[in-house]
């Protein structure tokens, strides 16, 4: 028996930082020491399908035809199961993979519990039978993504950082709009388009890198004293990695329900309603320093235990049928 597992990456690269690249060799890496495991790219076009009808294929779809979700799913084999991020407030999005969760005997969705509990209200709700739900992970133990900011600053001080790109799905146009109407040092690394990078070109107290490293130092060391708050407004967004590494890091997220988590040590962002988000952003320059320990804490515990790798990967091997 054999298990075809197709994603986004190198899955021999035990120095990848992010998602979907971790995912990748994470998963690999734990099927390989428990099982016979053949890794494919996730857009895989070429590879002729060699599947015994005891192996499973366990697998990214992806919208363009002929690849290798589609053309694996059609051979005879044990099971089929999908994992890949899902999010429903733009359905346009996943529509495409509706076809392949139909073949699939199990879904492995990497999504916050709201995408979950709100799916039966959708056209996707036909999946809810099939689905295990998988929380995206940071690991805990790398020295890289220990807790280095001890110390918040001083109230109505307090910087905020986001990390990203743009996408509807992210958000990015409406926080960029959100941060011209406050005044405290603002960091943004990521992605951007030229039509949202306008948007804040004007800002003072504002510095923007096209993209960052965490493992560059100084860049980190400059986040972390500088600012007190990750802050996202998520439009649909499945499990967000920034969120988690931010947690990990020290920094406290305001967010939307819409990046997948409620957790009561997360400050909330609203949809549409600029005056709650501002009133959100004040209230947060403004909190003790004991209540921002507090939250740091518990979102450092949630990193620890629960956003794990150990869980992601031991999830789906308890679900599959080897």
């Amino acid at each position: 028996m054999r298990i075809h597992f197709a994603y986004f990456g190198d899955p021999n690269n035990d120095g990848s930082l992010h998602t979907p690249e971790t995912i990748a060799n994470r998963m690999y890496r734990y099927l390989q020491a428990r099982v016979d495991v053949q890794y494919y790219n996730f857009m895989d076009f070429t590879t002729a399908p060699k599947v015994a009808p005891d192996d499973i294929i366990l697998g990214h779809p992806h919208p363009w035809p002929g690849l290798f979700i589609e053309r694996y799913f059609k051979e005879k084999c044990k099971a089929r199961y999908l994992i890949w991020p899902l999010h429903t407030r733009i359905p346009e999005i996943n529509r495409f993979a509706i076809k392949y969760a139909k073949q699939a005997d199990k879904l492995f969705t990497i999504s916050g519990p709201y995408w979950i509990d709100t799916l039966d209200k959708t056209e996707f709700a036909f999946m809810l039978p099939k689905i295990v739900r998988l929380d995206n992970a940071v690991d805990s133990k790398q020295s890289i993504w220990q807790m280095v900011k001890t110390k918040f600053n001083p109230k109505k001080q307090r910087g905020l950082f986001t990390m990203g790109r743009s996408a509807p799905e992210k958000g990015t146009t409406e926080l960029f709009r959100l941060m011209n109407k406050v005044k405290c040092p603002l960091i943004v690394a990521g992605e951007f388009s030229r039509e949202d990078l306008d948007i804040i070109k004007n800002r003072p107290d504002t510095t923007i890198h096209k993209k960052i490293s965490w493992r560059d130092m100084q860049v980190k060391a400059d986040i972390m004293n500088r600012c007190d708050f990750f802050v996202n407004m998520s439009v649909s967004d499945a499990s967000p990695t920034t969120l988690f590494e931010s947690m990990a890091l020290g920094l406290i997220p305001i967010t939307t329900k819409e990046c997948g988590y409620q957790y009561d040590s997360l400050l909330p962002f609203k949809l549409s309603d600029e005056t709650f988000n501002l009133n959100s952003l004040s209230n947060a320059q403004n909190m003790d320093e004991s209540e921002l320990k507090l939250l740091q804490s518990k979102n450092r515990k949630l990193i620890e235990e629960v956003h794990t790798w150990d869980r992601f990967c031991s999830t789906v091997w308890e679900n599959i049928q080897c």
